[in-house]
């Protein structure tokens, strides 16, 4: 007789098969949430500094750019997403089960369950859609903890928010 998992269980199935040293990494790293993603977004990939002598964070040291840019699904084999490196050209396939994101300090998959939205955007008149779909990340703590060290992935939005002051330039996209 069979029998489906409970969510908890087939998340914990997904995460036993990540290979090697990284399982280990990943069940230590505390912070999971849940991100919204479609194709063309951006994740900002850096690490906070520390602060200054008055007590303010440092601008964070800006390891890199990531740019999703496909979705495929499969009643078979289920979700992917491809995302980039922008600074390296690489590329990396994200599944369902969870992944080091290149060689940095932090983790992705496809969740198992999520809710995907087909949104539309009036701009200047004109609607225009796109596949909204959710990816989570896993970090060994909040990004606003500020933690020195720690690799944080965020949207460039959210990016703002934490360096109000830090001029983030993406003209490049």
């Amino acid at each position: 007789m069979s029998s489906y998992l409970s969510d908890d269980a087939n998340l914990a199935d997904l995460a036993s098969r990540i290979k090697g040293d990284d399982r280990a990494v990943f069940n230590a790293y505390g912070h999971l949430r849940v991100e919204a993603a479609f194709n063309g977004r951006i994740f900002v990939v850096y690490k906070p500094t520390g602060l200054d002598k008055n007590g303010n964070h440092n601008p964070p040291e800006i390891l890199t750019t990531l740019k999703v840019i496909d979705f495929w699904a499969d009643p078979d084999v289920g979700a992917e997403v491809l995302i980039t490196d922008l600074g390296t050209g690489a590329e990396l396939r994200i599944t369902h089960t969870p992944q080091r994101v290149f060689h940095y300090d932090l983790f992705m998959q496809v969740p198992p369950i999520m809710k995907m939205r087909w949104g539309a955007r009036m701009s200047e008149g004109t609607i225009t859609r796109s596949l909204a779909f959710a990816l989570l990340i896993k970090s060994k703590n909040r990004s606003d903890f500020y933690s020195a060290r720690n690799t944080y992935c965020e949207t460039p939005n959210r990016f703002r928010d934490l360096y109000p002051n830090v001029d983030l330039d993406l003209n490049f996209i």
